[in-house]
């Protein structure tokens, strides 16, 4: 359980690490400018909107014991501060969710299909690791929909999530790398995608 107990550990640290170092390179120019300005606190850089909403679903998790869509979007919208660096189209769900909005209403409030940017892929290791050895693979599947839906519904977005998720799960198994790619392909939803991870397959062999 050690070994675990480390495994998890380093699927946070890792994502909050990964978090503070690229935001500065995130975006055009007018976020990253943005971001040098107020990225950093006493002294520190700071974490942004990925990492925030990775500790809001962790703690939803440890609290529900499952997704519940209504309250992990409450939990979401309780949370935000623009300082973070939200991006737009989450920035547009999350007011609409703090004025009273049903979270499928405010989630396509925006794009009619919903966002497809990777807000819902940043947070979803979270995910992976309180699943881990307790799910199957379509069981993850479940919950990483319902997880994205709340601020990305659009299927390009579930199908990102969807991939980190069962990548962390196989990496936290010890999958070898080709193979833990190849296991994914059968779960893409999108023909986008599908072709992306066929993509990183190839590169991996």
């Amino acid at each position: 359980m050690h070994n675990d107990a480390n495994r998890y550990m380093g699927v946070g640290v890792g994502l909050l690490l990964g978090d503070v170092h690229c935001a500065p390179f995130e975006g055009g120019l007018l976020e990253r400018v943005l971001w040098w300005l107020i990225g950093r606190s006493k002294g520190k850089q700071r974490y942004t909107d990925d990492s925030q909403m990775a500790f809001d679903l962790g703690n939803h998790l440890l609290k529900a014991g499952r997704i519940d869509q209504q309250n992990l979007a409450i939990d979401f919208a309780s949370s935000y501060k623009w300082s973070r660096g939200y991006g737009p189209s989450t920035v547009a769900v999350l007011k609409q969710i703090k004025k009273g909005k049903d979270w499928q209403r405010a989630a396509t409030h925006r794009y009619k299909d919903g966002s497809f940017g990777n807000g819902a892929a940043m947070r979803i290791p979270i995910l992976s690791v309180f699943l881990h050895k307790r799910a199957r693979i379509a069981e993850i599947m479940t919950w990483a929909k319902q997880s994205a839906e709340v601020t990305h519904p659009n299927p390009k977005a579930i199908d990102g999530a969807t991939a980190i998720a069962i990548c962390i799960n196989n990496a936290l198994d010890n999958v070898p790398p080709k193979a833990n790619v190849e296991s994914i392909i059968n779960t893409m939803q999108t023909p986008a995608m599908l072709a992306n991870i066929k993509v990183v397959a190839e590169w991996l062999s």
